[in-house]
């Protein structure tokens, strides 16, 4: 891929994560102040994750099957951004999850379909990384604008900034490369998903579901949880700005994706145990300064398991399986997040800090996957996995 290329990618990633590094930590501010309790804001929030796991698998099929990411991507933002502006309007508790669940299906394949179209482009030693921290600084700038807004003007410039970060995605999907004719037309009609190696990657995929899941507590609750315990806006802010900023520094040293589906599976075991620590931890109440230090967590906990399951997907999945691998990793990563969530927020409302005990038997289970599947990598056979250059992918002779 050209540079130029790379930076449209770049942008395109910025501008998803600037909504997201606003809605993550500051939408369940906005829901509180429309008067809804912690019961009612979980079952939003997992009722809009739940809604992502049958939207991420179809919009994901579309893209196998010939549809053009990039004008997928700008048809979904443009309809996150009149969601979001039609939130600002609405009141009560049935027409907010009615509009969420729609804001959830234009949400639902945003990061898999990114993730293609960069991952098509920067294959093997190419740095996927140096690009994807872009979304990484565009989370950074939405938690830090998100707590300003809120701080100095209200909660109700939550959705607003929410709307103007999805305009700005769907002008950068406009611009960002499309993909050859040719190698499109190759993909969308090559090997089906079942294949060899399939169970190794229906292991690495409820791994990497589960592990991403257990930070379902800091997702949902943390904001409410800090402002509990007297820390402004701003601050609650700058706690999310620090976890990400360690994230970019992680994903800029790290540049380019493993090469072996061993050194895959390492990282996202890394991930899991840094997980497990890092919710123990915050289990215990911890104070400012503790808590600022687990916030620099989130470049082990989250970043190395998601560069871990992306080489590991790249390694498994057949060529014309590519984007829905990536979307079954994004149905998964749903469906685990939304039972999580649900789990975060009954145990948020007994006790703020029982939220984060909570997630340790999900990241403990994301790491009994990655055991197995490296215990069944090790002994699969058929399609042999050779390089993420090549999507670790080599066909049985015809």
């Amino acid at each position: 891929m050209t540079e130029p290329g790379r930076a449209r990618i770049a942008t395109l990633y910025a501008a998803i994560f600037l909504g997201m590094g606003v809605g993550l930590p500051f939408f369940p501010v906005w829901l509180a102040a429309r008067g809804l309790d912690a019961d009612a804001i979980g079952l939003i929030l997992s009722a809009s994750i739940l809604v992502r796991v049958a939207a991420s698998l179809a919009l994901t099929a579309l893209a196998d099957r010939g549809a053009e990411p990039v004008r997928l991507l700008a048809a979904l933002n443009g309809l996150a951004a009149l969601v979001f502006l039609a939130l600002h309007l609405t009141d009560g508790f049935a027409p907010i999850l009615a509009l969420t669940m729609i804001g959830a299906v234009a949400q639902s394949g945003l990061i898999a379909l990114t993730d293609l179209v960069a991952t098509r482009g920067a294959a093997g030693s190419a740095p996927y990384g140096r690009v994807r921290l872009w979304g990484s600084v565009g989370f950074v700038a939405g938690n830090l604008a998100g707590g300003v807004a809120v701080a100095q003007a209200s909660p109700e410039s939550v959705v607003l900034l929410q709307a103007l970060a999805a305009g700005l995605a769907g002008l950068a999907s406009l611009a960002a490369p499309t993909r050859d004719r040719a190698v499109g037309a190759r993909d969308a009609t090559s090997a089906p998903l079942v294949a060899p190696r399939a169970g190794t990657l229906a292991l690495v995929i409820a791994a990497a579901a589960l592990i991403q899941a257990s930070h379902a507590a800091l997702y949902g609750f943390s904001a409410l949880d800090w402002d509990a315990r007297g820390v402004s806006p701003t601050m609650v802010g700058g706690f999310w700005a620090l976890g990400v900023a360690a994230e970019i520094a992680l994903f800029g040293l790290r540049g380019g994706l493993a090469s072996t589906l061993p050194a895959a599976l390492g990282l996202m075991a890394l991930g899991g145990f840094a997980s497990l620590l890092r919710w123990g931890v915050m289990a215990s109440g911890p104070g400012l300064g503790l808590t600022l230090l687990l916030q620099t967590g989130h470049a082990l906990s989250f970043a190395v398991t998601h560069l871990g399951t992306l080489a590991a997907l790249q390694l498994l999945a057949p060529p014309g399986a590519r984007a829905r691998s990536q979307g079954m990793l994004a149905a998964g990563s749903a469906a685990a997040n939304a039972v999580a969530t649900m789990l975060a927020g009954r145990a948020f409302e007994v006790s703020g800090w029982l939220a984060y005990a909570a997630m340790l038997p999900i990241a403990a289970a994301g790491l009994v996957c990655v055991g197995l599947a490296a215990w069944r990598g090790r002994g699969s056979h058929g399609g042999q996995p050779q390089s993420v250059g090549s999507a670790g992918w080599t066909r049985p002779p015809s």
